[in-house]
């Protein structure tokens, strides 16, 4: 670089030191930048994801590049006014993409080698055809906001409710909804009508409510004061169950029965019967875990957010399957003794929402972003199922009952 600003290195070094300070510095800029165009440009579904991904690493470094050009340029141009050298800004410019050309053949190589996406996946699909079960029924939350169905294969896609849905429990034939929509009001959909319960006064995720076999009733459970409010959509009025002092309100499920009166309750490991005699309600304390339960899936899990219940952690058989949340989020799937499989986005901007074995398939199915998926294990290859997040399958671990 002396060569060209016709400066002595002796005198060169310290200012042009400052300079690489300087442009490193700008590569806190450039990050977000590249942040920001991994976020406007790079697909989310993440096949295309992990095909684009190597091109836009290529773009990063030369993004990276221009920066540090334009940075040392400019510092170069101080450095000529404050010392008096006549020094044509062709020449600087030609001096200063030199130098940095001689360090980015070195560093853009190695910083691509580091960052290549590298999956344990071996195909990635455009859709799930292959899958072992194609007519299971996956609920979502789409990108509008509304709940959609389509089956495992990818097929019958479609509106079950179209309004705003954050949580919901429904019926195994879809026709029926309760669901918390916006303003974290809740509703019962059925038959397309939509109506909307009476404030509450309190909140609750989807494992502590339901609705009847008929859609008559919605039941919610208050775990701060342990009481249940069902809601009549018939009279459009809201009664109180008793209050079970003894409750813990952290650890509960509300289930209703295959019965339209009859509800269960297990708060910790206490279980109610409460039936919706008039004009009081009557409850009891069960001594066994009952058996006849509505036939509802909702948005269950071991987990729990403000958003909602999912799945963290799962097993099927000797495998096993583990959501690491945050930065970096991935799925790691596992035996006792060995890793089987991680799945993350190459970028490290997607989260792993939450993932379920299908039983008995070697199969998964894993939220990724705003999609969802089906991961074979065993062949290691996946697939889109739909868009949508807060994903539910009409399978076990998503039945009302999986907690009793």
């Amino acid at each position: 670089m002396g060569k060209f600003l016709g400066i002595k290195f002796s005198e060169l070094w310290p200012p042009w030191f400052k300079a690489n300070v300087w442009s490193l510095l700008a590569g806190i800029p450039t990050v977000v930048l590249n942040e920001a165009l991994t976020g406007w440009f790079l697909p989310g579904e993440l096949g295309r994801r992990h095909r684009a991904y190597p091109f836009f690493l290529a773009l990063f470094i030369l993004v990276f590049f221009a920066f540090t050009c334009l940075v040392e340029f400019l510092y170069a141009r101080k450095i000529v006014r404050k010392t008096g050298v006549q020094v044509g800004r062709t020449t600087m410019a030609k001096g200063v993409l030199l130098a940095n050309l001689a360090s980015y053949i070195v560093l853009g190589p190695v910083y691509f080698f580091i960052e290549y996406p590298r999956t344990d996946v071996r195909e990635f699909k455009s859709g799930t055809s292959w899958v072992k079960n194609g007519t299971l029924t996956v609920v979502a939350i789409g990108a509008k906001g509304q709940l959609e169905a389509a089956t495992a294969d990818g097929r019958n896609h479609r509106v079950v409710v179209p309004h705003e849905v954050r949580d919901y429990v429904l019926s195994a034939d879809l026709a029926q909804v309760l669901y918390r929509g916006a303003g974290d009001r809740f509703y019962l959909f059925k038959g397309g009508t939509n109506q909307p319960v009476p404030e509450l006064g309190f909140w609750c995720r989807a494992p502590e409510m339901d609705f009847s076999p008929s859609g008559r009733y919605a039941a919610f459970y208050d775990g701060a004061t342990h009481t249940i409010r069902v809601f009549d959509s018939k009279v459009g009025q809201c009664k109180d169950a008793p209050t079970f002092a003894d409750g813990y309100g952290y650890d509960c499920s509300l289930v209703w029965s295959s019965k339209e009166d009859t509800i269960y309750l297990r708060d910790d490991k206490t279980r109610w019967e409460i039936v919706l005699a008039l004009p009081d309600m009557a409850c009891r304390r069960l001594t066994n875990s009952p058996s006849d339960f509505a036939n509802h899936y909702a948005r269950m899990g071991n987990a729990l957010s403000r958003d909602g219940a999912f799945y963290s952690q799962h097993q099927d058989g000797a495998l096993k399957l583990h959501v690491l949340l945050g930065w970096r989020s991935q799925l790691i799937v596992d035996t006792q003794n060995d890793t089987v499989l991680r799945l993350k986005d190459p970028a490290g901007e997607l989260g792993v929402q939450q993932a379920v074995f299908l039983r008995g398939s070697s199969e998964v199915i894993v939220g990724v972003g705003d999609f969802v998926y089906i991961l074979d294990v065993l062949s290691k290859r996946i697939g889109p199922v739909m868009g949508g997040r807060g994903f539910i399958a009409l399978t076990d671990p998503f039945s009302k009952q999986v907690d009793f």
